[in-house]
């Protein structure tokens, strides 16, 4: 009988086999989520590629993202029941959030990393890509600091 591998890159006949390393999942922010959806963003085509790239929406970049497309300036700025079809089409459909204990721990959480103000809502997305081991895609500069800061995984759209 023989051994089982117990190096990587090896099967259990001990025979080679390729290494394919896993991408992590990803998720896009706000900043991204709108970019993909206004035809006109500066973004809008890497934005559109970050969001079809995405495995999950974190349930508080949705409700962002409908809030900004029912309160931006005209002409884009569209009424509540196509924003909510905005999103639902748009955004991957498997909403991820934290849980009612991890909630209570956010505003310390965010207090120990010295993040206020709107900054907080960064926060909420952070700490929420750090609970489902997600990699972040955002254009956000500003938010970059939060996500820092809190040490998820992220990748600002150049």
């Amino acid at each position: 009988m023989r051994a089982k591998a117990e190096r990587p890159g090896a099967d259990a006949e001990g025979n080679e086999r390729a290494y394919v390393a896993k991408r992590p999942a990803r998720a896009v922010d706000s900043s991204v989520a709108i970019a993909a959806i206004l035809a006109d963003s500066e973004q809008h085509t890497a934005a559109q590629q970050a969001l079809a790239d995405s495995d999950l929406t974190i349930a508080h970049v949705a409700v962002e993202t409908y809030s900004v497309l029912t309160r931006i300036p005209p002409p884009h700025r569209v009424d509540v029941e196509t924003a909510a079809a905005i999103v639902e089409a748009r955004l991957p459909p498997e909403r991820v959030t934290l849980d009612a204990a991890q909630h209570v721990s956010t505003i310390h959480r965010l207090a120990s990393a010295r993040i206020g103000g709107g900054a907080s809502y960064d926060g909420l997305i952070a700490l929420t890509a750090l609970e489902h081991d997600l990699q972040l895609i955002s254009q956000d500069r500003r938010a970059a600091r939060t996500y820092l800061a809190l040490g998820v995984r992220f990748q600002l759209l150049e």
